[in-house]
């Protein structure tokens, strides 16, 4: 069965606390007064959204929107918004991730407000009718955006432990802190039990040179949820100057002078890919300068969630993006804004009903993730399937 291998929970948690968790606390300590259990609750907040990713920035600002007192956490606060695989957002106006990007507009998404931001979406390419981004840049503006927020906190944390509690749930750290909220938003990108396949090498890795979540995949285990194994594909970034722009050879911003290689994908170390690579017409004198590699991670299987992606067998558990089952950073977004505000809806009492049926693509997309079997799910291409 798919997810059934097993996990080991996080050993026991350090007996920390830091200064930015004593002014949570609202309390000052003087010097000899005893560390915190590591169950002292900290505040309590309507909203804890788990990710800083494309879906997990558009949870949080939809709930903060909404009125909702929002938590988001993650595992590196440097990289809040980042697109680590490719900078293709929509591949021209046929393509349903382009109507995608319009109806998030309509919904007060933020994805389509910052690709209007100088720098961020390359223009030549957008007169070609392809949305193509510099993912540094829409990154760091996620970032600020995220952190200028009204009614959203930000906190670098890995979260090891998960419990609803009388109608509310407990999220813990490796830190020993313990935060509560009404509902949970999990937007985990690709950093569930991670491992990162390169060359013929594997290691831990939620993205390429980040840490995986293990404990919190063990945590969505024990809650009765099944996941199941899935591959996303990061394809070669060669150096600007030994290779001419091309359809499949797309400016990937602009500070390092790489082109992501769209599917060029060929087996082997970094050398056999090069060698390959450069047996393509106009590509003899490339380098390389990232390899292909692909992180499998797991996410939840199918028939768990409803169409406004709240978990089916615990209300208040809503899930988006990758930890979901969708395939590229657009979709991730809508799903993270349509669970966001399920969450903030849900939190202040109400049933979920965030979900417009007049946008055809965004309900369309919860609906396959909702029920779909083949996963990753994608709204673009016949038959389902990533």
């Amino acid at each position: 069965m798919p997810g059934s291998e097993s996990f080991t929970a996080g050993s026991e948690k350090p007996r920390l606390e830091t200064e930015i968790q004593k002014a949570d606390a609202g309390r000052t300590r003087e010097p000899d007064d005893p560390l915190p259990a590591p169950d002292e609750s900290l505040p309590e907040y309507d909203v804890i959204v788990i990710g800083a990713g494309p879906a997990g920035c558009e949870a949080s600002l939809a709930a903060g929107r909404a009125g909702a007192h929002v938590l988001c956490l993650t595992i590196n606060l440097d990289n809040i918004g980042l697109h680590p695989a490719g900078p293709l957002l929509a591949g021209g106006e046929k393509d349903p991730r382009y109507r995608l990007l319009r109806e998030l507009r309509e919904l007060n998404g933020v994805l389509p407000v910052l690709l209007d931001k100088e720098g961020i979406a390359n223009t030549a390419e957008a007169a070609a009718g392809r949305v193509v981004i510099d993912r540094r840049r829409l990154s760091l503006a996620y970032k600020e955006t995220v952190e200028t927020a009204a009614r959203i906190e930000l906190r670098q944390a890995l979260v090891t432990g998960l419990q609803p509690v009388s109608g509310a749930w407990h999220v813990e750290t490796r830190l020993g802190e313990c935060f509560t909220a009404g509902c949970l938003v999990i937007a985990t990108g690709t950093q569930l039990e991670g491992k990162v396949h390169e060359g013929g090498t594997v290691a831990p890795g939620g993205r390429h040179g980040e840490i995986p979540s293990n404990s919190l995949a063990a945590c969505l285990q024990s809650l009765g949820l099944a996941l199941e194994r899935a591959n996303a594909t990061c394809f070669p970034r060669l150096d600007s100057r030994a290779a001419p722009l091309g359809p499949s050879l797309l400016p990937d911003g602009s500070q390092l002078g790489e082109l992501y290689a769209l599917d060029l994908e060929f087996p082997g170390d970094r050398a056999a890919q090069l060698a390959s690579i450069r047996t393509l017409p106009e590509l003899d004198s490339a380098w390389m300068t990232r390899p292909l590699f692909t992180v499998r991670h797991w996410i939840l299987s199918h028939g768990q969630v409803s169409t406004h992606l709240q978990c089916l067998r615990h209300p208040g558990l809503f899930v988006a993006g990758r930890a979901a089952g969708a395939c590229n950073y657009s979709e991730a977004a809508a799903l993270g804004l349509i669970a966001g505000s399920n969450a903030a809806i849900q939190s202040a009492g109400k049933a979920p009903n965030f979900l417009t049926t007049n946008k055809k693509v965004v309900t369309k997309l919860c609906e396959i993730v909702a029920s779909q079997e083949i996963r990753p799910v994608t709204i673009r291409r016949e038959p389902p399937g990533c």
